[in-house]
């Protein structure tokens, strides 16, 4: 990183690597960009990367939000997931909407089932609150028939992607089941 006078309150990223388009000009507090040449990681990681980096960890791009999808050979459970997105500098993703649903499945792996950031809370109620990774609530839900499945231990959410419609459902099941990979939000 190098020091800027007036760093950008909108800086290059690999979820939007021409900045934001809905920036202001004004400036931040004098401190550390990256270089010209260089994308900050995302925002939350003070990491300078290259395009080729930039690109090898975006396998999705939408709205401005990076997206890294496991391709590995062995299953893992829910903990085991969030450390691979860790090692990314990233938490298992969030689904906000169904354009970025449509938008994942296009690049979506060979793999069937994945974890994803999402979780049941209140699962003593008909209507349980479903939660994004950070405990807000989640704005887009689409279970798969049947689902979800309340009680148990069942709390933490999986997308199925049937390859056929080439489309995503949610499941819910429980945290030490193993299944495909992935999905991390960078």
């Amino acid at each position: 990183m190098i020091y800027s006078d007036c760093p950008t309150m909108c800086p290059r990223t690999c979820a939007a690597m021409e900045g934001s388009r809905f920036c202001t000009r004004r400036c931040l507090s004098p401190g550390c960009v990256c270089p010209d040449d260089m994308y900050l990681l995302n925002m939350k990681t003070p990491k300078c990367v290259t395009y080729k980096q930039c690109v090898g960890y975006c396998k999705v791009r939408f709205q401005e939000k990076c997206y890294w999808v496991s391709e590995i050979s062995v299953l893992v459970t829910y903990s085991e997931a969030e450390v691979l997105c860790k090692q990314h500098n990233a938490s298992l993703a969030n689904i906000y909407n169904k354009e970025q649903a449509d938008e994942m499945s296009k690049k979506f792996p060979n793999w069937l089932v994945g974890w994803i950031g999402m979780s049941i809370i209140g699962k003593d109620s008909d209507k349980p609150m479903i939660a994004n990774y950070n405990g807000s609530q989640a704005s887009y839900v689409s279970w798969l028939n049947s689902y979800p499945k309340l009680g148990g231990g069942k709390n933490n959410i999986a997308i199925k992607y049937d390859k056929t419609k080439k489309t995503f459902s949610m499941t819910n099941y429980y945290p030490d089941t193993k299944f495909d990979g992935a999905v991390c939000e960078i």
